[in-house]
């Protein structure tokens, strides 16, 4: 009997990846359909890099844009950013992030207003609808 998903099961699993959510579900062959973690709005964690998360927004389905090189300019695509600064700075950090909220880009600004504005043309491919973090939107810990 194939273990049924719940949104809350399939929630803490997207961060797993598709291999994890194959052998879950039972599937050995088929592909999980992405869509399932891709779509669902995904909360930062509070710290990224060692930088407390002071906004951040999720691009949904379609990335922002992509990081890349000359050779494969569209090589990582960028689902999440996050406006961060690290304790003790005045630095503001904008992290350009993967699905699991892994850094794959940053830039510095002066303020947290300037990083969200100049974003980069690379990254508008999706809007940018920036959430303030706090505490409650925190992922709970499993």
């Amino acid at each position: 009997m194939r273990k049924r998903l719940t949104s809350r099961s399939s929630r803490s699993l997207c961060s797993l990846g598709r291999s994890a959510l194959r052998t879950y579900s039972g599937m050995a062959s088929p592909v999980f359909p992405e869509a399932l973690c891709v779509n669902r709005m995904s909360i930062p964690p509070s710290k990224i890099d060692g930088a407390d998360v002071l906004h951040w927004a999720w691009s949904g389905s379609k990335p922002f844009g992509w990081v890349g090189t000359e050779v494969d300019p569209k090589s990582i695509p960028v689902f999440g950013l996050a406006i961060a600064r690290y304790r003790g700075e005045s630095t503001i950090y904008r992290f350009s992030c993967d699905k699991q909220w892994e850094t794959v880009q940053d830039a510095t600004y002066e303020t947290a207003d300037e990083a969200m504005k100049c974003l980069p043309d690379q990254y508008k491919e999706a809007e940018a609808l920036w959430k303030s973090y706090s505490k409650e939107s925190e992922p709970a810990k499993q």
